[in-house]
């Protein structure tokens, strides 16, 4: 039991896609981190881009940029904070100003589970 709540826990989820949080019974989640954006061409095979060639703005190269959105750990503070679940839409719109229009951006968000 305690080596499942002391873990660290990572869940990834591309733009369109919903991001979903859980913890064990009689847990609750503590956000760590969160990164909303794309890291650039060191990591193409997150969110590839054929996932965003249906928009008519996607340019391919815009996804060797590297660019995040400050708001994203806020956001996942309140959204997912002291709850045993939690579900976030990943899109530019909820997550405020998009710093990259055109690529394909995720969500990454790094948490714990606390008694």
């Amino acid at each position: 039991y305690l080596s499942k709540v002391l873990r660290n826990y990572s869940e990834e989820a591309c733009d369109g896609d919903f991001l979903s949080v859980r913890c064990p019974p009689r847990t609750t989640i503590t956000v760590q981190s969160a990164f909303y954006g794309r890291k650039g061409a060191s990591d193409p095979k997150q969110c590839p881009q054929s996932y965003q060639a249906l928009f008519s703005s996607y340019n391919p190269r815009d996804d060797d940029r590297y660019c995040s959105v400050s708001t994203a750990l806020q956001k996942m503070l309140d959204e997912c904070q002291d709850r045993r679940s939690c579900q976030v839409l990943v899109n530019s719109r909820v997550f405020g100003t998009d710093q990259c229009p055109g690529s394909s951006k995720y969500l990454i968000v790094w948490y714990k589970c606390r008694p």
